[in-house]
């Protein structure tokens, strides 16, 4: 009858007594186990067995881009030995309230507002299911939110165009306007003339030299109405 055991796990860690024991290696590789088990009776005997550890991947990023409203490129920089991380999986935590992303590599993401992010990148290499995550406070910086209205429109009169874009960065502003029949401006508040009766398509570009962050409006239609044509005829 065996009265107690001794588990001896070569890496210089306290020796562990109880019957099923758990143990976490700090380092991997190979490692000499040792059990030793006692009988009631005083005799012993000893069983020894290398057993191979695995290393953790080492999970790690770094960004293109921080702008908010715009794309965020997140460049994948794991690191395992032997090659482990080959075929591994990922999960990316982006710190806001969009679903978590499985399996892409290198993802991009969209914040809608600048602040920091608390970004989490877990890897797990697929033959052993060795799972480790890195957690990298991730600051986004306020970009321009372009914006702007429109006065009256009437073919062959000049339309102004007001812009009402704002961002909470100080920095300067610059601007490009595409006013859907060929021309552009890059004026603050433009005025454009149409020749022709026409729905045009009005896009306006913000962009900020000292970050690099840029934004545009969405698609906006701008209906130019014909002037009216004055006729009479006197009796």
């Amino acid at each position: 009858i065996v009265s107690h055991n001794l588990g001896i796990f070569g890496d210089g860690t306290p020796n562990d007594t109880t019957l099923y024991p758990q143990h976490a290696f700090n380092d991997s590789g190979f490692h000499n186990v040792k059990l030793i088990a006692y009988s009631s009776h005083g005799c012993s005997d000893t069983a020894n067995q290398k057993v191979y550890v695995y290393p953790f991947p080492r999970p790690s990023f770094i960004l293109q881009d921080d702008c908010e409203r715009d794309s965020v490129h997140f460049i994948n920089t794991s690191k395992a030995t032997n090659d482990l991380l080959k075929d591994s999986s990922y999960t990316w935590n982006f710190g806001d309230t969009t679903p978590v992303v499985n399996t892409i590599t290198n993802p991009g993401h969209l914040y809608q507002h600048s602040d920091t992010f608390n970004v989490i990148l877990t890897a797990k290499t697929w033959v052993h299911q060795c799972t480790k995550d890195t957690t990298i406070p991730v600051i986004i910086i306020p970009g321009p939110h372009s914006s702007f209205t429109v006065g009256p429109k009437c073919t062959g009169a000049p339309v102004p165009f007001t812009n009402t874009t704002y961002s909470k960065n100080p920095g300067a502003i610059q601007y490009l306007w595409n006013f859907g029949d060929g021309t552009y401006d890059t004026t603050k508040n433009p005025v454009h003339t149409y020749t022709k009766s026409l729905n045009y398509r009005v896009r306006l570009t913000s962009y900020m030299p000292a970050t690099g962050c840029t934004d545009s409006t969405s698609l906006v239609f701008v209906p130019v109405t014909p002037r009216p044509i004055i006729f009479f005829r006197a009796n």
